[in-house]
């Protein structure tokens, strides 16, 4: 899970320098994808080893609830603001954190 997240910063930026291969440069919606697929592959493999324990001690809902839920809503927010709907209000994006 840390290797995955630590892919995250220097794909992103690979991402904003323009140093990605020239297929995914072209797509203006496909820019960011690099960077947010390998951090929705690390909170995916986090909740995969959450849910292979057999019994849940209140530290694991804890984080699921407090820390999993709020990074990977606002992470779609703000791809889907960067990618598809630039006109999406940023407190939109960050409204599940700060509704936390």
């Amino acid at each position: 899970v840390l290797l995955m997240v630590c892919a995250v910063v220097p794909l992103l930026a690979c991402t904003l320098e323009g140093d990605l291969p020239k297929a995914l440069m072209h797509h203006k919606r496909l820019r960011f994808v690099l960077p947010f697929s390998a951090f929705w592959m690390a909170a995916l493999v986090f909740v995969c080893s959450l849910v292979r324990r057999r019994s849940f001690s209140a530290s694991c809902v804890g984080s699921f609830a407090l820390l999993w839920l709020p990074l990977v809503a606002l992470s779609v927010l703000l791809f889907l603001k960067m990618s598809f709907f630039h006109h999406l209000s940023i407190y939109v994006v960050f409204a599940p954190t700060l509704g936390m």
